[in-house]
């Protein structure tokens, strides 16, 4: 009988134990996001160099790179500049910077500007200088036009107080 205690006791230990660590820190969901920031280790900059895939072609097309930030103590301001170049087509592109703060949460805008392709390429930048504690961010491409295709050439996102 004092077995079976021992035994049923520590299936409860685990039981809990294991419920404990299933909640959703930026640590535990970082997997699912393009790239993190660890503010801990002096992280606050990413550059991304754009591939063929990374396209945004006729309208309603949506493209998104999303950013979590670990250890974050305080509120950040966020910069985001982005190149975008024409493929094909009179592109017109809606790029807008989003944040939330818990994984769960939806996306809150940050700041949005709209791009008119040509042939050559141009870069956006996007500053929210508000001081807010998201630790998450979402930089979504939306394709606003038909018979259009522009590529993003990079990104650069930065984080800083």
């Amino acid at each position: 009988m004092r077995k079976a205690l021992i035994i049923f006791a520590s299936i409860l230990f685990a039981v809990v134990s294991y419920g404990q660590n299933t909640d959703l820190t930026v640590k535990g969901v970082k997997s699912n996001f393009n790239t993190t920031f660890d503010i801990k280790d002096n992280v606050t900059f990413r550059y991304y160099y754009g591939s063929a895939a990374d396209t945004v072609s006729n309208n309603d097309s949506l493209w998104n790179y999303d950013v979590a930030i670990e250890n974050l103590y305080d509120a950040l301001d966020h910069e985001l500049r982005i190149k975008l170049d024409s493929v094909s087509g009179s592109p017109a592109v809606t790029v807008t910077l989003q944040g939330k703060y818990s994984y769960n949460d939806s996306y809150s805008s940050l700041g949005t500007a709209t791009w008119a392709g040509t042939s050559s390429d141009t870069t956006i930048v996007i500053t929210n200088g508000t001081n807010k504690n998201y630790r998450f961010l979402n930089i979504l491409l939306d394709g606003t036009a038909t018979a259009q295709k522009s590529k993003v050439n990079y990104i650069e996102i930065g984080v800083s107080k």
